[in-house]
């Protein structure tokens, strides 16, 4: 049965969705001198900017614009850095500024923050000289392009983490209230990100956060390589192509291949998906992923849960669990776990699943009907299973992916930055 914590934050969200007001905890005497700031969000799959405006009396900026068209991910120019500038960055200022003229904003008013997450720490971490000098060539096209540049750097995995946390807090309006905060779990492609409110302001993975006077500490924790591709391409590397996680094709017909990005595609007449392999195998790369210490990743999923501050939180699924929850027809249920492992099974199990698989998606989207049944498992397994974070059934919830404004790591950052 669906906790009372879940129906109020689901009430909260439908109510605040699109601005939420200053903290009652916040200094009243802060100022803020910024009228507006576009944050560029260099992901893993595309690069995309957002241009938030300042709302008098209200903490939560209105993204009031957002750029149409996504660019290319800055982690693609590993080989080419000089090119990230003005294959990625320009197009989006383009864009911005043609928007701001054509509303009578002025450039001038309007600072640019680029920052980069889980894709460029992968690049940093096997090729350094190769992410500074991708972030070389974004500085000089930020700095040519007559906005005030207030950032241009790679994004601590545990800040994104926080700054998640931080907009899905003040959007619940539970900021200012300790006991009925909410915590977030995010599936991005590179990185899995989780973060709850810590009672304590020292401990592990304890971040602290500075909104509009207020210090706020965060358990917030990243773990690269746990995002939904990644995690994939680890558990087809370790199981010769991992079969046992597609949906079978008895008639041989499309799809030939599951994930021909993959190392070792699978071929779609042998697919034969079974949900104990599958989950066993996603299980072994959340151990072995969760095992490596890092500054963002101090602990691993399975011990967040005996830190200070878990037991009492409702969670939020955040970056793609919407979306494949949504999908399976799982999203909306009481017991969304108990509701997420019979869809799979219905979707993912017996000959012709391909069939069902590729009814849940119009014809437009039907690619992504290839990784559906590998990652709802994984998601399953990330958010649930004892090996993951472990997430109790009655606190756990998500938004309509196609809510107006999700919470996101981007609002946040602009909170912070306009209300500093």
């Amino acid at each position: 049965m669906m906790s009372r914590a879940v129906s109020v934050f689901i009430a909260a969200v439908v109510t605040v969705l699109a601005t939420s007001p200053l903290s009652t905890t916040a200094s009243a005497a802060s100022t803020v001198s910024l009228p507006y700031l576009a944050v560029i969000d260099a992901g893993s799959s595309g690069t995309r900017l957002t241009l938030y405006a300042n709302t008098s009396g209200m903490l939560r900026p209105r993204a009031t614009y957002v750029a149409p068209t996504t660019s290319r991910g800055l982690s693609s120019f590993e080989l080419t850095p000089q090119q990230a500038g003005p294959e990625s960055i320009t197009p989006l200022l383009t864009q911005l500024d043609v928007y701001l003229a054509q509303n009578g904003i002025s450039i001038s008013s309007v600072p640019v923050s680029l920052l980069a997450t889980a894709g460029m720490r992968d690049v940093r971490r096997d090729d350094p000289a190769a992410a500074q000098a991708i972030l070389d060539s974004t500085a000089q096209t930020l700095a040519a392009s007559g906005h005030l540049v207030t950032d241009n750097r790679i994004l601590p995995g545990e800040q994104e983490a926080s700054l998640a946390w931080l907009d899905a807090n003040v959007v619940a309006g539970t900021l200012d209230h300790a006991s009925s905060s909410i915590g977030t779990l995010e599936v991005g492609g590179a990185s899995a990100q989780v973060a709850f409110r810590s009672p304590t302001t020292h401990g592990k993975a304890v971040s602290q956060l500075r909104v509009n006077g207020t210090d706020v500490f965060v358990v917030a924790v990243s773990y690269l390589r746990l995002g939904g591709s990644d995690a994939r391409d680890l558990m087809q590397a370790a199981n010769d192509a991992g079969s046992f996680c597609f949906p079978n094709n008895v008639a041989g017909s499309t799809p030939v291949i599951y994930v021909p990005k993959a190392v070792r595609p699978v071929n779609a007449s042998t697919a034969m998906y079974s949900w104990s392999r599958c989950a066993h195998a996603y299980d072994t790369v959340i151990t072995s992923v969760g095992a490596v210490r890092t500054t963002a990743a101090p602990v691993p999923p399975a011990q967040l849960r005996t830190l200070p501050g878990f037991a009492g939180t409702t969670f939020l699924g955040l970056g793609t669990i919407p979306l494949i929850f949504t999908t399976l027809g799982a999203a909306g249920a009481k017991d969304i776990p108990a509701a997420v492992r019979a869809k799979i099974a219905a979707t993912c199990m017996g000959p012709g699943a391909w069939t069902h698989s590729a009814a849940l998606y119009p014809p437009s989207l039907a690619s992504f009907a290839d990784t559906l049944c590998s990652t709802s498992t994984y998601e399953y397994e990330l958010a649930f299973s004892t090996k993951g974070v472990g997430i109790r059934s009655d606190h756990f919830t998500v938004l309509d992916p196609n809510a107006p404004q999700q919470p996101a790591w981007t609002s946040g950052y602009a909170i912070t930055r306009l209300h500093p």
